[in-house]
């Protein structure tokens, strides 16, 4: 008998992954450290392509991320000056799971069906923010937390879970 991921169910074992917390340590270090929020949104379209996570400088702290905004009286690209023409919330990396890490993607079988349980943004993607405290929030304010389920080829698991204090995790 097999999973909705096709791994046979005796074949589910937890391991460690190379799939690392680093991104929402990123997102962490770099609110507190910079003063800002920083956001972590999935299944998030940059220019055309759907990224499995994106983390950004969110200028306007709405957890959603702002390509090409202008007149929104933000400094979006967080180059110091507001408003210039066509610029875009700052990216600190974009994340396709298969060009980083080969046969691993999210785990479908766990969260809300797509590998994921962090709150949905207003765009309706699942979204998480760090604030310059370093603690989580979610789109309505909110603290934020949730996990990540990861699974690869070999249906061999991990997670990463964010807390709502902003702790990062791999279990």
């Amino acid at each position: 008998m097999a999973d909705a991921t096709g791994c046979p169910l005796s074949a589910r074992v937890t391991v460690p992954s190379t799939v690392p917390a680093w991104s929402p340590q990123l997102a962490r270090q770099r609110a507190v450290r910079e003063r800002v929020n920083c956001t972590i949104t999935f299944n998030q379209v940059v220019d055309g392509v759907v990224y499995d996570y994106v983390v950004f400088v969110d200028a306007d702290n709405d957890l959603e991320y702002d390509a090409g905004a202008t007149g929104d009286g933000f400094d979006n690209n967080y180059d110091g000056n507001v408003d210039e023409s066509g610029e875009s919330e700052f990216i600190l990396t974009k994340v396709l799971l298969s060009d980083h890490y080969g046969g691993v993607s999210f785990d479908i079988a766990k969260g809300e069906g797509d590998g994921l349980t962090f709150t949905n943004n207003d765009d309706g993607i699942p979204a998480v923010a760090f604030s310059p405290d370093g603690l989580t929030k979610t789109n309505s304010g909110g603290f934020g937390a949730g996990t990540t389920f990861f699974i690869n080829t070999n249906c061999k698991e991990t997670q990463t879970v964010v807390s709502s204090l902003g702790g990062v995790r791999v279990e």
